[in-house]
């Protein structure tokens, strides 16, 4: 999708992103706020932050999943996974060319469905994708 001069394109995304805020579990929305009130919070001193291949660190979602114990007893608080999305294959640089951005990369996931994330691994942890 473009957005330059694209009024319709750019209107249909303010949508779909109102939307998936409308969407969002009670509980994010309040960590949304809280960290509204305090913009510089990703650099406070307590933040630890990792960026990890799944792949490397666990082979898969789900096996990254049963590590999140291990991952919080090192004060993790915000983890970037690579890949994450759906790439192209096999014309890949690993984790920053994205495919579809709606649908988990096959080699991340252990099952044809996207797997969802433990709602136990937010806390205190900030997850996030590559998209870039």
């Amino acid at each position: 999708m473009s957005l330059y001069n694209d009024h319709d394109a750019f209107d249909a995304l303010v949508a779909s992103m109102a939307a998936a805020y409308a969407d969002r579990p009670a509980d994010l929305k309040r960590l949304d706020k809280t960290r509204e009130q305090d913009p510089g919070w990703y650099k406070r001193g307590d933040m630890f932050g990792m960026t990890m291949y799944t792949d490397l660190f666990a082979g898969d979602l789900k096996k990254l999943a049963d590590k999140i114990p291990y991952l919080k007893e090192q004060k993790l608080t915000y983890l970037h996974l690579m890949p994450l999305l759906d790439m192209p294959h096999p014309n890949n640089d690993g984790g920053y060319a994205v495919q579809d951005f709606d649908t988990v990369d096959p080699s991340s996931a252990p099952t044809k469905t996207s797997p969802r994330w433990p709602r136990s691994c937010a806390a205190p942890a900030s997850v996030c994708a590559s998209t870039s």
